[in-house]
């Protein structure tokens, strides 16, 4: 399941936009609602994921932003993403019903997931667009 995870989080590599400021910025509230953004919309593309967690509900926190490297065109950035999973209202019964079948069901199905708190790093830029919006792309 990590690595089911990681893969989804490396096709993040698509880009979204958003108004921006004159500047573009590792940084700005606009990147890290973007990022968390990307993130969210591909994690609820994965059936298991949907089943086990409740993505919406879940908690998303980017921190120990860094500019790597500074073009015209934009900035290399990179951060630390976590994330503290909320579990689905359906694993939350059978959690607090039959806690050996949790254990069983979260371990066969989310081995990675005992612990229901992840931190990924990620790589990304950030570009001025044309119009003056922000364009933010996740790399691998």
């Amino acid at each position: 399941m990590k690595y089911r995870v990681l893969f989804i989080l490396a096709c993040a590599s698509l880009g979204l936009v958003s108004c921006a400021d004159s500047q573009v910025d590792c940084s700005s509230e606009a990147v890290k609602e973007l990022l968390v953004k990307i993130i969210k919309d591909d994690l609820k593309k994965d059936p298991n994921l949907q089943y086990g967690f409740n993505i919406d509900g879940s908690k998303f926190s980017v921190t120990g932003i860094r500019t790597k490297g500074d073009t015209a065109a934009g900035k290399s950035c990179a951060t630390v993403l976590d994330i503290d999973y909320e579990l689905t209202d359906q694993l939350k019964q059978i959690r607090q019903n039959n806690p050996a079948a949790f254990q069983s069901l979260m371990s066969n199905n989310y081995r990675d997931f005992n612990n229901t708190k992840r931190q990924y790093n990620l790589q990304y830029t950030v570009e001025k667009t044309d119009d003056g919006q922000i364009y933010v792309e996740i790399q691998l």
